[in-house]
């Protein structure tokens, strides 16, 4: 009970946390409860957010490959714009991702970048409300994707900044400009390590000189 009960403390602070959020570029959080036991931390907790037509950037770039580099840009900069009112609450994503940014389209409108899922968030150094997230997050957890994962972040460092999900957006700009990710490896480990311990790869020199 005590850990159903510290799942449900952690999910009432996430939506908190994302629901404050009024970028463009952020999915919304409209509504959001517990249902189905009269004591709150033992039912089933829900939100309801934006309905989104469009598609998932790593589904994009699973079927069309690369983007141009004016296209990449276009997208960056709107990830970009969704982070800095975050970042500027207190917040760090901590899992910028291809399968976290969603390519929201629709009839004869252009197509507008959505930022998903700041489940993982955390509150940055300095923020009012650190300790309290703290508390909501699981000891020794290390949140992310590797191939996304800032060198900090893969070490396991508990004080993160707002540089990670800087880091993360610009892993997500080579693979939007190559249609690869940045490093590759057999196991999630591996690809953690060589943000760590290798030079970043160059951008393909086709692209760099555009």
């Amino acid at each position: 009970v005590m850990g159903e009960r510290n799942i449900t403390a952690r999910f009432d602070r996430e939506i908190r946390v994302a629901s404050a959020l009024e970028s463009p570029y952020t999915v919304r959080l409209r509504e959001w409860g517990v249902h189905g036991d009269s004591d709150r931390y033992l039912g089933l907790p829900w939100f309801a957010m934006d309905f989104l037509r469009g598609v998932a950037l790593s589904d994009y770039l699973e079927r069309h490959g690369a983007m141009t580099v004016d296209e990449s840009v276009g997208v960056v900069v709107q990830i970009l714009s969704s982070l800095d009112e975050a970042h500027e609450r207190g917040i760090i994503h901590r899992d910028i991702k291809p399968h976290n940014i969603f390519l929201a389209a629709e009839p004869d409108e252009p197509c507008v970048v959505k930022v998903l899922d700041f489940g993982t968030a955390r509150a940055a150094s300095g923020a009012e409300d650190k300790s309290e997230i703290e508390a909501l997050t699981a000891t020794g957890m290390v949140a992310g994707t590797p191939q996304f994962m800032a060198p900090e972040q893969a070490e396991g460092q508990r004080d993160l900044t707002p540089a990670v999900d800087v880091y993360a957006t610009a892993c997500v700009w080579y693979q939007l400009l190559t249609g690869q990710p940045l490093y590759h490896g057999f196991t999630a480990y591996e690809v953690a390590l060589k943000h760590v311990a290798e030079a970043i790869p160059p951008v393909p020199a086709a692209i760099a000189g555009t």
